[in-house]
């Protein structure tokens, strides 16, 4: 857990170092540029139609200190002059300061927006959860596993980028480790390790894995049966890995209806794994839903 702390500290320290290398200067020389090339003035006059008039009637009633609401009523309220689109001189001033404002916040919001999306433009970078889809990263030198949103990735130290083969978002392996979620599979052999078809299975030459668990040391009669349930040659596993019976010999899914999973052995009648008292597997029947009968 240190070396992961570690590594996505790191990260963030080379995120840190490529925006410290602008000069502190830059940041603001582009927003004032950009400010002054999309600041937009207003450039009509008025030709004498509706809009142009009461467009001068807001001015007027601005520049003759008009109490609106008493002296006027329009539904622009006082400030409404500053949104016109008319080119008026006694207006100048205020609607070219509320040009600049307005222009040159929506510029710095687009920078400090580029700046941050910038890491991403990296071809070597840092996977970033806001980007890039959680699990496994490889790049040119490294390998990187990234927690969902909003999770952060760190480097998996070792990890030989060569040989590194990515199974899903959980399993990887290279040529010496297996990998679940970015961490070693301790005891996994990296060599016959292979994800089975339900997420979070696998298995080697010598063990079935349940995640970071070793369920079974069967993997050659090893079965993924329905209901997520699975067997081996010495048991059947629930779907939490913990044993439902030692009789796989036996073992018969009766029925699995309306979140009713209804199992038996030669000695046992199962409901959603737990074994239903005086039930007797040989006459065991379901009639519907939770409705059974047995002799």
């Amino acid at each position: 857990m240190k070396e992961n702390v570690d590594a996505a500290q790191t990260a963030e320290g080379e995120t840190a170092e490529l925006r410290r290398g602008w000069d502190w200067w830059v940041l603001p020389l582009v927003i004032v540029a950009l400010t002054l090339l999309t600041l937009q003035l207003p450039q009509e006059v008025l030709k004498g139609n509706i809009d142009d008039s009461w467009n001068a009637a807001l001015v007027y009633a601005h520049v003759n200190h008009f109490k609106f609401g008493d002296d006027v009523v329009f539904p622009y309220g006082p400030l409404g002059y500053l949104v016109t689109n008319h080119f008026l001189p006694d207006t100048a001033v205020p609607r070219l300061l509320l040009g600049l404002a307005t222009t040159a916040l929506t510029v710095t919001g687009l920078c400090l927006l580029a700046l941050a999306l910038l890491p991403a433009c990296s071809r070597n970078r840092t996977p970033n959860s806001l980007f890039d889809a959680a699990g496994y990263h490889v790049t040119d030198d490294k390998v990187f596993y990234l927690n969902a949103f909003p999770g952060k990735a760190f480097q998996i130290d070792g990890a030989d980028v060569a040989s590194f083969h990515v199974f899903d978002r959980t399993y990887a392996r290279d040529a010496s480790n297996v990998y679940l979620n970015g961490g070693v599979l301790s005891g996994a052999d990296a060599a016959t390790f292979l994800p089975l078809e339900r997420p979070g299975f696998a298995k080697d030459a010598h063990h079935v894995y349940q995640r970071d668990v070793a369920i079974s040391a069967d993997p050659a009669h090893f079965e993924l049966l329905d209901g997520e349930l699975s067997k081996d040659g010495s048991a059947v596993y629930w779907s939490d890995g913990r044993v439902l019976s030692e009789d796989p010999a036996h073992f018969v899914i009766i029925s699995n209806v309306d979140h009713y999973l209804f199992t038996k052995d030669a000695e046992t009648v199962q409901v959603n794994g737990n074994p239903i008292d005086q039930a007797d597997p040989a006459t065991f029947r379901v009639l519907g839903g939770a409705r059974t009968v047995s002799a």
